[in-house]
C-alpha cells in the first residue's frame, strides 16, 4: 500500500475531458459541456459491423443514459447474413434520427450524411442520400447545437411520405402536447406533435448487461419541421 501511495503521489492530475473532438474519416463528433456528453454520427452506412444509423445521436448526462443506441444483440448467423437488417438494433428505425415510414435508411456506402458544417459547438447534416430512394427524400436537414444547459436539434424535411422521428430511452416519458418528461430530464418541441411510446422487452443476454429488461422507443410524427429541445427538468 506503501509503494502505490508513491506511485499516485507522482503521477500527473488525471486531464479534463475534451470537450469537442472530430474524426472526419467516420464522420463522428463527440461534444462534452455542462456535464452532457452527445456523440452524432455523420458517415456512412458501410461501416465495419455497421447499423443504419446515418445522423443518429447518442446522449449522456454525467454517467446516466439519456438518448441511447440498443447495441448489438448476440451474434447469431442472421447478424452476419442478408437478413441483418431485419433486426431492430440495426434499423434506423431504432435509432435517434427521423424515417418516412414505411421506408428507412439503406446499407452501402452510397448511403449517407454530407456535412454541411461542424464546429466545437454545432453540427449541421444533409440526410438525404442516407434514405431508400422510395421514401422520395428531397431534403432532410439536421442541425445539433449543444451548450452548458441544453442540446438543440432541429429536423427539416421535405419527403413524399411524412417524417416520423425516433427517440430511444431507458427511462419511460410522459406525454405533453408539446414536451415528453422524464424523471430528471425533458424533450421540448417547438409545436404539438402526436408521440407513440413502445415498452420494447430486452431478453437477449448480451443486451440484458447493458440495460435493464424493458427500453422505451418514442415515435414523434410531425409535418415538414420540429425543432427539440433536451434539458434538465430543473432548467
Amino acid at each position: 500500500m506503501h509503494g502505490q501511495r508513491l506511485l499516485d503521489e507522482k503521477l500527473p492530475p488525471p486531464s479534463p475531458p475534451t470537450p469537442f473532438i472530430w474524426y472526419p474519416s467516420v464522420g463522428l463528433a463527440i461534444y462534452r459541456k455542462g456535464g452532457y456528453t452527445l456523440a452524432v454520427k455523420a458517415g456512412d452506412n458501410d461501416d465495419s459491423h455497421n447499423h443504419n444509423d446515418v445522423g443518429s445521436i447518442i446522449l449522456y448526462d454525467g454517467a446516466k443514459p439519456r438518448l441511447i443506441d440498443m447495441g448489438v444483440e448476440t451474434y447469431t448467423k442472421t447478424t452476419f447474413n442478408d437478413e441483418r437488417y431485419t433486426l431492430h438494433p440495426m434499423q434506423s428505425h431504432y435509432h435517434n434520427v427521423a424515417n418516412f415510414p414505411p421506408y428507412g435508411q439503406e446499407a452501402g456506402a452510397a448511403y449517407k450524411a454530407h456535412v454541411i458544417s461542424v464546429s466545437d459547438s454545432s453540427i449541421d447534416l444533409e440526410l438525404n442520400e442516407a434514405y431508400a430512394k422510395e421514401a422520395g427524400v428531397a431534403r432532410y436537414r439536421r442541425s445539433v447545437a449543444i451548450d452548458d444547459t441544453q442540446i438543440v436539434v432541429s429536423e427539416r424535411t421535405e419527403a413524399r411520405h411524412a417524417p416520423l422521428l425516433t427517440l430511444m430511452t431507458v427511462d419511460h416519458p410522459r406525454r405533453e402536447a408539446s414536451a415528453l418528461i422524464f424523471e430528471g430530464w425533458k424533450i421540448l418541441f417547438d409545436r404539438p406533435v402526436e408521440a407513440t411510446i413502445e415498452a420494447i422487452a430486452i431478453d437477449d443476454e448480451r443486451l440484458r448487461q447493458a440495460w435493464p429488461d424493458t427500453l422505451y422507443r418514442t415515435t414523434v410524427a410531425f409535418e415538414g419541421e420540429v425543432v427539440w429541445t433536451v434539458r434538465r427538468t430543473n432548467d
